[in-house]
């Protein structure tokens, strides 16, 4: 069973205050439910930070997956995602070279923050899921990229992690997100299945 609720305050530094108070109840459902709570600061230098190292890996893999077919095929990509193939192709060795290091750190910091037995909570996203029409500039800057600033820390160290709708503002659901070791899948599932309505 779960031991312990570490809330990532960088994690929550980074949205609104409002997010925050919306979702403060739904965290401390998560730690009436597990007995015991405390607060971390998961990056010393910020969430930013570690968003840089995911995303020159991710971009790195994606053209070394994808870039020889663009290249020759020079497919029409969507808004946004044109974006990001171009700036993936100039991601230069150097610098993945600096994040892979960057990257072997920060899973040695978080294996060392996270206990067995430890369900860690962040906010899903810094806000509610945009309005249907919502311009693709304002997708990607508002919603996306700062999305993945809380989301890449699972993505970073390859963690467990399951969105919950615990709260809402404006009548629009907002996610909690809980996190746990590597393999502790069904941990996470469990305590899911308890505090969901």
């Amino acid at each position: 069973p779960p031991k312990r609720l570490v809330v990532v305050e960088d994690a929550f530094d980074m949205v609104r205050a409002e997010i925050r108070a919306a979702l403060a109840p739904a965290v401390g459902l998560c730690a009436d439910r597990i007995g015991a709570r405390t607060d971390v600061r998961l990056s010393p230098d910020g969430l930013t930070a570690w968003f840089e190292v995911f995303r020159t890996l991710q971009a790195a893999e994606i053209w070394a997956n994808h870039g020889a077919w663009i290249t020759a095929t020079k497919p029409v990509l969507g808004p946004g995602v044109k974006e990001r193939f171009e700036w993936a192709s100039k991601v230069t060795s150097a610098e993945v070279q600096k994040a892979k290091t960057a990257h072997r750190e920060i899973i040695r910091r978080v294996d060392g923050a996270i206990e067995p037995g430890d369900v860690v909570c962040i906010p899903t996203s810094p806000r509610i899921a945009p309005l249907k029409n919502t311009t693709v500039d304002k997708i990607e800057i508002e919603y996306r990229h700062q999305a993945m600033h809380l989301l890449c820390i699972s993505g970073l160290c390859g963690l467990p992690q399951i969105s919950l709708p615990l709260a809402e503002i404006e009548t629009m659901p907002l996610g909690l997100s809980i996190l746990g070791r590597r393999g502790a899948d069904e941990m996470l599932l469990d305590l899911a299945s308890t505090i969901t309505p």
